[in-house]
């Protein structure tokens, strides 16, 4: 940000980036009733990937709109990613929410964690290429998991009838 449009603006942009997160997190739940919930996460996590993407090939010009857009729009993923995991892992850990809930919680610290530390000790460019690795292992993992989870009518409902 401070690249692009100066270091005065780094509070209005993390306005951006949190109203982003909010709307998504709030209609996340109400989402995932009328579209299946796999398809909202492949959706965000393609966004995701595109902004990570295009930050890696962005010639840092000056730009209000497009630093405005990007944070938002990976706030916008920021608020799938933290609402749609706590509900799946309630939903798949039933009985054992507590220890589930604090896996949880351990397992976002730890990202936190490394992302201080990515900070410190890797450049930007190095960093989104670390992003974008972590976003094709997500991928690949709530891949696996939606497979082994769910049978054919709750993956296409709208294929299988019952």
């Amino acid at each position: 940000v401070s690249d692009c449009i100066g270091v005065h603006w780094i509070g209005f942009t993390q306005m951006a980036f949190g109203l982003g997160a909010a709307l998504t997190a709030f209609t996340a739940g109400r989402l995932v009733k009328y579209i299946p919930q796999y398809f909202v996460v492949y959706t965000f996590m393609v966004i995701n990937l595109g902004i990570v993407i295009f930050l890696i090939l962005w010639d840092r010009e000056p730009s209000y709109v497009a630093s405005f857009l990007i944070l938002f729009g990976w706030g916008a993923c920021e608020g799938i990613w933290n609402s749609i995991p706590p509900s799946l892992v309630g939903i798949l850990f039933a009985h054992k929410k507590e220890a589930a809930f604090s896996a949880l919680r351990m397992v976002f610290a730890l990202g936190f964690a490394m992302g201080f530390l990515f900070a410190i000790l890797f450049e930007t460019q190095i960093q989104l290429w670390f992003i974008v690795a972590s976003i094709i292992v997500v991928f690949i993992t709530y891949t696996i998991l939606i497979f082994i989870t769910q049978d054919k009518s709750q993956l296409l409902p709208c294929c299988f009838k019952e």
